[in-house]
């Protein structure tokens, strides 16, 4: 074997591994529910009271799947009545993708900070590197 057709299944046998190691929830979304935003009194919000209820999900959403994950300790630690959380999230699925969209936008910008100087790596440098930048990153946010 090639040393990069080495390097390529080894990576290809780290993907694979995290792949069937990650877990994947079983809520069946329809298509018209993956692109929901929060309601617009969410984002009318002061930042302070936003930043609570996020502050709020990332932690109860690090903690909990979103199977286990609980309004009612959200809502507890965001310091919000329940009635408003339901003004702001359709429900614990639409306040966990806001959060992925959050948190991947996040991901991203690290990551497009890194592909300006990443034409100039080769090519498994450069794999090495999205790796090791996606697993400080996870470590990072939990």
């Amino acid at each position: 074997m090639t040393y990069m057709s080495h390097n390529i299944a080894k990576h290809m046998t780290q993907a694979s591994y995290c792949c069937q190691t990650a877990h994947i929830t079983s809520y069946k979304l329809n298509r018209e529910r993956l692109i929901d935003l929060p309601e617009q009194t969410f984002f009318n919000l002061p930042e302070e009271k936003k930043q609570r209820i996020i502050d709020a999900a990332i932690d109860e959403f690090a903690a909990y799947s979103v199977r286990d994950a609980s309004i009612a300790r959200i809502i507890t630690a965001a310091g919000i009545p329940r009635g408003s959380f339901y003004q702001y999230f359709t429900d614990i699925i639409d306040l966990y993708k806001y959060i992925m969209s959050i948190v991947g936008e996040m991901k991203m910008e690290i990551l497009f900070e890194f592909m300006r100087c990443m034409d100039e790596m080769p090519v498994f440098e450069t794999i090495r590197m999205l790796y090791d930048t996606g697993i400080k990153f996870a470590s990072e946010h939990p």
